[in-house]
């Protein structure tokens, strides 16, 4: 039986080490119980257990006013944050929930997830959106943009000078239908 449950607890250490977002476990008082192999990876030089988490992650005296693990604790729901962390210099998704222990809330799971990455790929991605705004609606050439069934998507502003038809016009309609005359569509199709 002994052996069992030391099998049993390796096994779930090994999968908790395995998650690649740095997890801690909370008592009540916020103190650290249990980390992943994440956290320490993130803060090599620390050893977090027994330690408090809001000294660790935001370097105070007490919890901050947003965090998510004050809630949880308040009212045994998860609850999420998106923050920027200094000493772990990103932007995180901090996630926690409670523990519940015959019927009250003992701790919580606390998760960060690294949305560093994605962020600054949706900044990059806005501003390419921006520069290709800027170039489709100032240009002096037409510029016409069709889905695969020739249905217009886009129209500029000299489109609209070109043709004749505002952007609303045309948006939604077949670009051919728009352009060939009734009596010569058949010689296109």
């Amino acid at each position: 039986m002994e052996k069992e449950i030391i099998e049993k607890y390796e096994a779930w250490e090994i999968a908790f080490d395995s998650v690649p977002d740095p997890i801690t476990i909370h008592d009540k008082n916020f103190t650290i119980l249990q980390a992943n192999k994440s956290v320490f990876d993130i803060l090599p030089d620390v050893n977090v257990v027994g330690m408090k988490c809001y000294e660790i992650f935001h370097n105070a005296d007490s919890p901050p006013d947003f965090c998510p693990c004050v809630r949880t604790l308040e009212d045994g729901q998860t609850h999420s944050v998106e923050m920027y962390e200094e000493r772990l210099g990103g932007i995180f998704n901090v996630t926690t929930s409670p523990i519940i222990k015959e019927g009250k809330i003992v701790g919580a799971v606390h998760i960060l997830h690294n949305v560093s990455e994605q962020k600054e790929m949706t900044r990059k991605l806005r501003e390419s959106e921006a520069r290709y705004r800027y170039v489709f609606e100032r240009s002096p050439l037409a510029f016409v943009v069709w889905d695969t069934d020739t249905k217009v998507i886009e129209w500029n502003k000299t489109a609209e000078k070109l043709f004749g038809w505002k952007r609303d016009e045309v948006v939604g309609k077949s670009f051919f239908d728009l352009i060939i005359p009734e009596d010569e569509e058949e010689l296109v199709r």
